[in-house]
């Protein structure tokens, strides 16, 4: 990871402001040469889009930004086709699906309510808000 993803993954989380060569965030959202690649949603919804610019820097950054924000999940490319992966091992059944480099995706966790008494259970919301198709990912 690099130091600028790491110093502006930080203030987004914190909702400050910060500049650093060509990315900055207001807290609300993250540019990256002037393209928004993550933002809040009105539900507190974390929304992410590589604004079809599937680059390696693209990538850093929004993996960085799921780094520090704790979610389990990242971008990345194998034959010119970009994929989102869930990261966390021990799953039964792994979840990787080919994304669209300019469409957007949204990421809520919620606790799973069947399993109260195990705090790693966790379940994914994952929002492909283009093609308005949702993917439930229990941790």
């Amino acid at each position: 990871m690099r130091k600028v993803s790491l110093d502006i993954a930080h203030a987004f989380k914190g909702k400050d402001k910060r500049s650093i060569s060509n990315t900055s965030t207001d807290g609300k959202r993250i540019l990256l040469h002037g393209n928004e690649i993550a933002s809040w949603s009105d539900d507190n919804d974390l929304v992410v889009s590589m604004c079809n610019w599937p680059t390696p820097t693209t990538r850093e950054r929004i993996n960085t930004l799921f780094y520090v924000l704790d979610v389990p999940f990242c971008f990345y490319q194998k034959d010119h086709v970009q994929f989102l992966r869930h990261q966390k091992s021990g799953l039964e059944d792994s979840f990787t699906t080919d994304i669209r480099s300019g469409d957007h995706y949204s990421f809520h966790k919620q606790k799973d309510l069947h399993s109260l008494f195990d705090t790693n259970s966790d379940v994914w919301h994952i929002k492909h808000m283009e093609a308005n198709h949702e993917y439930l990912i229990k941790r």
